[in-house]
């Protein structure tokens, strides 16, 4: 059984050829280009334990981890030239210190500890008109396509978060 996933722009979608109606449940996707994606990551963890007397324990625990992340995708996800999501670089680095200081005071178990962690994570991405951008614009406004040249949008957005 077709179900329709249909919306008030799946006119203009089929008038430039593109595919409107799938089944939600075949987990098929839309797309006008293969995508890729390449993944990179790794990290190291080391636990140190030390005995300070005969009820006291000292335990720190260091990590880093690092991930690089590269991908291109079509954001628009139907099988027209809408959209180009290209470009998609991630760098994310992870680094964390704990330090715990645990005993026993007779009938009392006690632990007291600090925590410190630190995340860097860096994207840089571009999203740009398709080749049928304006076509579909048209279709929608009945502005001049050449108000949207392939190729032109977000070419230099870049999000750092530290």
């Amino acid at each position: 059984m077709q179900r329709s996933l249909s919306g008030p722009t799946s006119p203009a979608i089929v008038a430039l050829g593109g595919i409107v109606e799938v089944d939600p449940f075949s987990y098929q996707a839309q797309q006008s280009f293969t995508p890729e994606d390449d993944l990179e990551e790794g990290g190291i963890s080391i636990e140190a334990n030390w005995s300070i007397g005969d009820s006291v324990d000292l335990t720190w625990v260091g990590a880093y981890r690092e991930a690089d992340a590269y991908t291109t995708q079509d954001p628009d996800q139907n099988s027209v030239d809408i959209v180009q999501g290209t470009d998609w670089r991630q760098n994310n680095e992870f680094m964390s210190q704990e330090l715990r200081l645990k005993g026993v005071a007779g009938r009392l178990d006690w632990l007291v500890g600090a925590f410190y962690f630190e995340d860097e994570f860096d994207v840089d991405w571009q999203i740009t008109y398709g080749s049928q951008f304006g076509a579909y614009f048209n279709l929608l406004t009945t502005l001049p396509a050449a108000l949207f040249p392939e190729g032109f949008g977000d070419t230099a957005r870049v999000f750092n978060q530290r």
